[in-house]
């Protein structure tokens, strides 16, 4: 499990993590998958697209309570059209749109 450590700063560039995710996604680790986009919102916390991100991570591991509001969080925070498009597809999925 990756832990936030308090001696080094996280630096989670947004490109990368998203990039580290599909890859992680597909590898199915998808527990390690999730703790990197959780430091990504806490790092990014006003960043739709890192919520789309980790919502997508819950969803993918069929977590749909903790998918939901992550998903809601991201159309919260004004998302680009296809963060939008991809919060909104899942919550519909969900029955929660």
């Amino acid at each position: 499990m990756l832990r936030k450590s308090k001696k080094v700063p996280c630096l989670l560039p947004m490109k990368p993590t998203t990039q580290l995710r599909v890859q992680m996604l597909g590898q199915s680790e998808q527990d390690n998958a999730i703790e990197v986009l959780k430091l990504a919102t806490e790092r990014f916390s006003k960043s739709a697209s890192a919520w789309d991100s980790l919502g997508e991570a819950y969803a993918i591991k069929g977590d749909q309570k903790n998918a939901i509001p992550c998903f809601k969080k991201s159309l919260g925070l004004s998302p680009p059209e296809n963060v939008k498009i991809n919060s909104k597809k899942y919550l519909k999925h969900f029955g929660a749109f």
